[in-house]
């Protein structure tokens, strides 16, 4: 009777353990057409810090700006444009810990912008006619980008660490400066008038 008793309380646990990660982690949807939250700001004011939100298919027209830890998902055809195209379509502003995923991000004179935030970029296509990802970075912070594609004509990134990216046709493919170091691995770079400018940082790898 005791063995069965304690083996009860342990599945009373284990439910009230898992209910409690469900609610946590339970994303917030985005969808242009199907009703509910048809904003993405609006989910991620609404959105504690460390949520997810998952973005349906469809063209969101806003300036979005992340100031806390989570992870943005697109599903395939997501894609941001600039409600005001001479500012940055997402502003990353002093955070950690944000993930953006699988988005397509165009007609902006700066894709992404990262003000003192560790972020990691994903799977994204980014045209943009001036810069596609600007970071102004300080010591404790790490931006990570993998599949990346840039297009664009003005200044491709400023960040530390560039794996299976392809840039094609900036004027600058990677502007790497203020970075404690700089890796690049696996990239390509298109009718771009310069590769890679590198300035003050320590030797790239």
């Amino acid at each position: 009777m005791r063995l069965w008793h304690s083996a009860l309380v342990l599945a009373a646990f284990v439910l009230v353990l898992s209910t409690v990660a469900c609610g946590s982690t339970s994303p917030l949807l985005v969808s242009a057409e199907n009703g509910g939250l048809s904003r993405i700001q609006d989910a991620i004011d609404a959105t504690a810090p460390g949520g997810i939100i998952v973005i349906r298919s469809g063209t969101y027209k806003e300036n979005l700006l992340i100031d806390r830890p989570l992870t943005l998902i697109g599903e395939d055809g997501a894609i941001v444009e600039p409600e005001d195209p001479s500012q940055p379509a997402i502003v990353v502003e002093k955070t950690e810990a944000v993930s953006i995923q699988g988005l397509t991000i165009r007609n902006a004179i700066v894709g992404i912008e990262l003000m003192n935030s560790s972020c990691t970029i994903l799977d994204c296509l980014i045209r943009a006619s001036g810069t596609g990802v600007n970071s102004v970075a300080f010591e404790g912070t790490t931006v990570l980008m993998d599949h990346v594609e840039f297009r664009g004509g003005g200044t491709g990134t400023g960040v530390a660490l560039l794996a299976n990216c392809e840039f094609e046709s900036f004027g600058t493919g990677a502007s790497l400066g203020g970075a404690a170091s700089t890796v690049i691995r696996g990239c390509s770079f298109e009718r771009c008038f310069d590769g890679v400018v590198i300035m003050n940082t320590v030797p790239a790898v």
